[in-house]
């Protein structure tokens, strides 16, 4: 399944697991597609946690979802279901 997905800049992102994982850690810290965005929330001075965030419809609430920084992978694939 291919998804219109974009970075943190407002850049075309390839819509995969290595890419989403790479501009996470070492790009904007953000990725956005429709219904979903997956970004780095700073907790303190050394915890991070990313979190997701997916909407059913444009009048829903968001489902919100934290993940710890080694559950990146586990993030990535909620983010992208």
């Amino acid at each position: 399944m291919m998804s219109d997905t974009i970075n943190g800049n407002g850049l075309s992102l390839e819509y995969s697991v290595r890419a989403i994982l790479e501009d996470l850690s070492n790009g904007s810290g953000r990725v956005m597609k429709e219904g979903a965005s997956i970004y780095l929330e700073k907790a303190g001075i050394s915890d991070q946690w990313i979190i997701v965030e997916r909407y059913s419809d444009v009048n829903s609430r968001p489902t919100l979802k934290k993940f710890k920084t080694e559950d990146i992978k586990e993030a990535i694939f909620f983010f992208m279901g």
